[in-house]
């Protein structure tokens, strides 16, 4: 290959002695065996405190002993190895943290995280139908029908927002009840 006439050329030439390698070895070797030794300490803190690991696996999670598939129309399942199927999610974040609640035993918060994700689902599938509706009113022209859907839609949008930011508060919620250890199922 040819030299590139604008490369800059160094000024400083340097070479490490043979006693400043080994001492940046001795130095890597011992960063190294740090890492590996605080990797350990917090994998097994993880097992004895129960909190069940995440692990991400092609599009979906692997959470503890339960597994996190995103669909074809944009929802997520969660499947227990046991259980099969245990329910269906609008948002990984949610299916994540029923998961995590549910194999902590914070059965209350993760009741509560199925059941505002049960009512974003429904609210969004309400929706979509009203405004399929007013769409094909629209096309018929029936003015009456175009009055009704439009009201629906307002309201379903709504109704939509309140679940949404429901869901989030609880998602919140769990975030600090797993990031620091707290036991409370408010």
């Amino acid at each position: 290959m040819a030299k590139s006439a604008t490369a800059k050329k160094s000024k400083i030439k340097y070479c490490a002695s043979k006693q400043e390698q080994d001492e940046i070895s001795q130095a890597v070797d011992l960063a190294v065996k740090y890492v590996n030794q605080w990797k350990l300490y917090e994998i097994t803190r993880m097992i004895r405190q129960r909190i069940p690991m995440c692990i991400p696996v092609g599009g979906g999670y692997i959470v503890g002993h339960q597994a996190i598939v995103p669909t074809h129309d944009g929802s997520w399942d969660l499947h227990g190895y046991s259980r099969g199927m245990i329910n269906r999610f609008s948002s990984p974040g949610a299916a994540l943290a029923y998961s995590m609640c549910d194999q902590t035993g914070k059965i209350k918060v993760a009741y509560e995280i199925m059941e505002a994700d049960r009512l974003v689902r429904k609210y969004q599938e309400n929706l979509t139908r009203n405004q399929y509706s007013l769409a094909r009113a629209r096309a018929r022209n029936d003015i009456w029908r175009m009055d009704l859907f439009t009201t629906l839609i307002e309201e379903s949008q709504l109704y939509l927002t309140d679940a949404h930011d429901q869901l989030q508060k609880n998602l919140k919620q769990t975030k600090y009840m797993i990031n620091f250890g707290t036991n409370h199922e408010s």
